[in-house]
């Protein structure tokens, strides 16, 4: 609590403190939302959560233009708000419109820390924040857009990338004293300013105004290390123009599944000893800067687990046992050794469930790993052999089942059969002016397997 005070004190030596609404102004312009009343003009809203009820409970305040429901949400004990404009009245990913800001939540922050981002910002070794908010023990930075970036399916994961690598870059040795990086998605909701810090009453989240000037992805782009999943920021950056009517015409089969029919993306469902084995993983090997993610994680793959099959899940995943294995979680991770003075709360943990839900089934391996810090070995079905004698075995059953080698022709598939490539190049030649789509309804081939051989 005293390290909050001195963190105040040095950033109101330096910045602009602004008011609740000051802040969600800036972020969201006038003309952003709806105007309340006035339900007929197809804008979206911003979408607040609060979520001091505790024990699973959790209330959805809709924000309209006139942000007059932040008011009174700053001196909540735990609402959060993400920096989107959503259609309806969840916070889930096929009903997000438009990304307003970035926003990295960089913990382990003290004085020296905080002295260090400043210094870097002002530097340039780090791109500068338009704001600077005082959570608690640590810091959140908000690089507010000069345009809001609309969110379409391909975007989000584009801007996942994105910000996944930038926070590579603000994270580092001097700004933070947590050494590995806590990964956060672009939909994370983050404390309003005004409300309660984790501190308790009397300890307020505030907000510091550092700079004015607005980011674009382009500018953004100087200050990372540009791999193979940041390529696609060309595309990203066309994208964010496109009008919701072009899309339309470009993506047909995105928009009558997501925008008219409001479908939810392909899912898969997982055996409970995915669930199981990862809760045996997070209780052994969770750390205190990623607790809240391990939670978070628990519950996504609670929820892959979920469903019954007679044969594959037997016994599914419910919500209740999920509560129950998340609390029992709660003790000994604020007996971490590392957890003094950063304790994990039960809004924190009830937070972190709501990530039990159907829009998060298909949360990849990889980001589960870089959001917790826990190393995930792929899944191979060797039955407890190593690779090499699984190899060789392998070998030997083909050997016995084809002895004059004639597995080699058309690499085991039957003489005469037609590959998938061959069915695209055919079909196209008949249909010159198709399009992939129809392309996949015609030949009975998955989306992937048309688009890897379009243009074959």
């Amino acid at each position: 609590m005293q390290l909050y005070k001195e963190k105040n004190e040095l950033l109101s030596e330096r910045f602009e403190e602004v008011s609740a609404y000051e802040f969600y102004r800036d972020i969201f312009p006038e003309g952003s939302f709806e105007v309340k009343g006035k339900l007929d003009e197809g804008k979206p809203n911003g979408i607040a959560v609060d979520l001091s009820k505790g024990r699973g409970e959790v209330e959805r305040w809709i924000i309209n233009d006139d942000l007059e429901k932040i008011k009174e949400l700053s001196s909540a004990r735990f609402a959060i708000m993400s920096p989107i404009s959503y259609y309806g009245r969840s916070r889930h990913g096929r009903n997000a419109s438009f990304l307003y800001a970035f926003t990295f939540d960089i913990d382990g922050v003290g004085n020296e820390q905080l002295r260090d981002l400043i210094h870097e910002m002002y530097e340039d070794i780090l791109p500068l924040a338009n704001y600077i908010v005082n959570s608690g023990n640590g810091v959140h930075l908000y690089y507010l857009f000069e345009e809001p970036i609309p969110m379409y399916p391909q975007n989000q994961i584009y801007l996942k990338n994105f910000k996944y690598a930038l926070t590579e870059r603000l994270w580092n040795y001097y700004t933070s004293t947590i050494e590995k990086p806590q990964m956060q998605g672009i939909l994370q909701g983050f404390r309003i300013v005004g409300s309660q810090s984790k501190h308790g009453e009397g300890y307020p989240v505030r907000a510091f105004k550092v700079h004015e000037n607005r980011w674009t992805l382009a500018r953004l782009k100087d200050y990372i290390v540009i791999d193979r999943n940041l390529k696609a920021l060309e595309v990203l950056e066309k994208n964010s123009k496109m009008p919701l009517e072009e899309a339309k015409k470009k993506y047909p089969e995105w928009y009558e599944r997501r925008i008219e029919r409001k479908e939810r993306r392909g899912r898969w469902s997982l055996n409970r000893a995915v669930y199981d084995y990862w809760k045996y993983r997070i209780e052994r090997e969770a750390t205190v800067g990623h607790r809240y993610f391990t939670i978070m994680t628990l519950a996504i793959y609670a929820k892959k687990c979920s469903s019954y099959d007679a044969k594959k899940n037997p016994n599914p995943v419910t919500e209740e046992e999920l509560r129950r294995d998340a609390y029992k979680l709660l003790r000994p991770y604020n007996n971490m050794k590392a957890a003094e003075g950063n304790p994990f709360s039960e809004d924190d943990l009830n937070h972190a469930l709501e990530m039990f839900n159907e829009d998060y089934v298909t949360f990849p391996r990889k980001d589960i790993e870089k959001v917790t810090a826990i190393r995930i070995e792929p899944s191979v079905r060797r039955n407890g052999r190593t690779q090499k004698v699984h190899i060789k075995l392998m070998s030997a059953v083909r050997d016995v089942l084809h002895p004059d080698g004639e597995w080699r022709e058309g690499n085991g598939r039957p003489r005469g059969s037609s590959t998938a490539k061959d069915k695209v190049k055919k079909w196209r030649k008949r249909h010159p002016d198709g399009t992939k789509a129809e392309c996949i309804r015609a030949t009975g081939l998955t989306k992937p397997t048309v688009y890897k051989w379009w243009d074959a």
